[in-house]
């Protein structure tokens, strides 16, 4: 699990394509909770390990949908 940071949650969960209030929902918390976390509010391990889960499958789940689009794309 890497270290919570504000700059690496805010980061991945643009990258991922999700809005605060998605990343949320994956990983059962409150719109506000992932917002305050993003303005460095501490957050607990384990939630951050939920937060983390969350944001791996997005974020894989955009990786593929890019790379089907990329190949749609190739000559």
């Amino acid at each position: 699990m890497a270290e919570f940071s504000p700059q690496l949650l805010r980061q991945a969960r643009e990258l991922s394509g999700l809005s605060a209030a998605e990343l949320a929902e994956r990983a059962g918390l409150h719109r506000v909770t992932v917002a305050n976390y993003e303005r460095g509010m501490h957050c607990p391990p384990e939630t951050w390990g939920r937060i983390e889960k969350a944001l791996r499958q997005a974020l894989d789940e955009h990786v593929r949908t890019a790379e089907k689009v990329r190949k749609r794309l190739a000559p």
